[in-house]
Formats: C-alpha cells, structure tokens, sequence
C-alpha cells in the first residue's frame, strides 16, 4: 500500500522515513568527521554534503507534503499518554532539525563556497548579502542543530527499542 492505514505506515512514508533516516545519520558522521577525511578528499567531501543537505531540504519538504496528505496509523493504546506526547513533541523537533540543518548549511555556504548540486547544475544562494555575522550565526546554528538532531536521533532509536522490547506494542513493526 502506497498510503497509510489506520493500523500501518504506506510504502512512500517508510521509504521517506529510511532514506531521510540514513542521510541525516550518514550527514551528521560526515560533518562531524570531517577534518578526518585526507585533506585531497576534502573538497569532494564538501561538495557531497552540501549536495546530501539540499536533497534532505527537497526531501523533507516532500514527506511534510506527504504527512498532511496522510493520516497516521492510530497510536498503540498501550503506549501512556505522557509518553505518546513525548513522542509527538520529539517528532516536531526532529521535523524542525531536517529544515533548520540544511537552510543554516545553504546560508553558511552562500557567498563563501560555490554551491552546485552534485556538479550538476549551480544552486542560487539563498542569502542575498555577504554579511559575515549572519555566516557566522548560520555556522553556529548548523552545529548546535547537529548536537541536537544527534540527541534526538538517539532518543528515537531507544524510544523505538523500548516500544518493541518493554511494550512489545510491535510499533516498530509499522514503519519496517
């Protein structure tokens, strides 16, 4: 099934979530590790992130689009309600930390670096003056959202954990 159930997530959903799932993780390991790369890789490295970033943009607007589209499967009923909302507050965040990283990215590296998708074809930037505080809060910004979307990603595995091994509500199950 390509959309949700009452019971299950559709098909587009969990491709969204898996893709969206292994580039920010893939995102986050390159950015923190970077300076590890040989410096002849660097500016490859560079590129593909900058690139990665503007996909996870296009993509996270797509599954936003999608999740209005779609209602979501009903919450397990043995899930407390302080936890459910819990969950509903951290999902929100984790949306907001898909939109800020890649826009605080695209505003550090306007005006600084050259932006091109993959090589493929120039990216406008999206601030329209070389202002250097404003550079330096997007980079501030890009590296504090980072720290939070690693705690947040964190917090989602285990909250996936404990949902398939405390409250054995086969939750995970959904989105597999």
């Amino acid at each position: 099934m390509l959309k949700n159930t009452t019971q299950n997530y559709g098909v587009i959903a969990k491709l969204f979530h898996w893709v969206m799932a292994l580039l920010m993780m893939g995102m986050l390991a390159m950015g923190n590790f970077f300076g590890a790369f040989p410096k002849e890789w660097r500016s490859d490295v560079f590129l593909t992130h900058k690139s990665l970033g503007l996909l996870i943009l296009f993509l996270v607007t797509l599954r936003i689009i999608w999740k209005f589209m779609n209602k979501s499967p009903e919450p397990s009923h043995r899930t407390p309600v302080y936890i459910r909302y819990a969950g509903y507050a951290a999902h929100g965040l984790l949306y907001i930390g898909m939109i800020i990283m890649p826009l605080s990215g695209w505003i550090f590296a306007s005006h600084k670096y050259p932006l091109t998708f993959f090589n493929w074809f120039n990216v406008p930037y999206i601030s329209g003056v070389d202002d250097k505080g404003l550079h330096h809060l997007a980079s501030e910004t890009h590296e504090i959202a980072a720290n939070i979307l690693i705690f947040l990603i964190g917090l989602h595995i285990v909250a996936a954990l404990y949902h398939q091994f405390i409250l054995r509500d086969k939750l995970i199950n959904r989105m597999i």
